[in-house]
């Protein structure tokens, strides 16, 4: 038998479901009772507390990925699916960033351009209703 101290911490066996001691020399001592590196609380904490943060941030990024795809379909619900799959979106884009360039030039662009863009949209749009 080792002279070293047994971990504290109890356990249920997974085949007879008893509680049995850590069989675990005990390398950190809190409050009186040893402990293993596993059964540390004050390791398993930390442990939990990294696992909750990583949960977290996957988390975050799945529900942003669902609110950008709820953002989507309501955007883009009323346009008809042959003009998607035209690019009607950014034709549109384009279109508005033409204004936006007109609206900082002093003198202003010709609105060929903008009406050319905004013409092909409309008659996107106008051949299929959803």
């Amino acid at each position: 038998m080792s002279d070293k101290p047994r971990c504290c911490e109890m356990y249920v066996h997974r085949g007879d479901f008893r509680r049995r001691q850590c069989d675990k020399n005990g390398t950190v001592c809190r409050d009186g009772k040893w402990y293993c590196k596993k059964h540390d609380p004050v390791a398993a904490e930390q442990a939990k507390a990294e696992k909750v943060e990583k949960w977290e941030a996957r988390c975050a990024e799945h529900n942003e990925i669902i609110r950008r795809r709820a953002a989507e379909i309501s955007a883009c619900s009323s346009l008809p699916t042959a003009a998607l799959e035209a690019g009607v979106v950014g034709m549109m884009r384009e279109a508005l960033e033409l204004v936006a360039e007109d609206a900082e030039t002093p003198c202003g662009l010709p609105w060929t351009k903008v009406i050319a863009k905004v013409n092909a949209v409309l008659a996107l749009l106008k051949e299929e209703k959803p």
